[in-house]
């Protein structure tokens, strides 16, 4: 794979460019809904930032966590839903199923409304368990 190698240091480097990477599109997605709501795009330069200066987000990059993804997905949820585009939505929850314990909480209320999230979320979390399974 593009990331991994038999050299841990740089196969650690590359992790950590790689969540940064996902923590920027984050700050970037969250500064665009910011602007969906009115904010000027000024006003959206200092959660967009305080976000990438985050103490967990930063602890995550040093520790070589997966918690960009779940943070990417998180966001790509709330987008959706605040957006009225649902397959965003249900993807973005899908996303979260890195860690299955929030993703589950998220998706329960989608039972009863918003079918479609929930179909979008089951398709999606299969192709991720899919992926999961064949890189294994």
């Amino acid at each position: 794979m593009a990331v991994v190698s038999p050299a841990y240091a740089a196969s650690f480097v590359r992790w950590m460019l790689v969540s940064l990477l996902l923590f920027i599109l984050t700050a970037l997605l969250m500064a665009r809904l910011l602007q969906h709501r009115d904010w000027h795009r000024r006003e959206t330069l200092v959660p967009a930032v305080g976000m990438l200066l985050f103490f967990p987000a930063f602890v995550s990059l040093m520790n070589g966590q997966d918690s960009a993804f779940t943070t990417l997905g998180l966001c790509l949820w709330l987008y959706g839903l605040l957006t009225g585009r649902e397959a965003l939505a249900g993807l973005g929850l899908a996303l979260v199923t890195v860690r299955p314990h929030i993703a589950l909480m998220l998706a329960v209320p989608f039972l009863l409304r918003r079918g479609r999230v929930l179909l979008w979320f089951a398709a999606g979390s299969a192709v991720l368990g899919l992926f999961s399974l064949l890189l294994l």
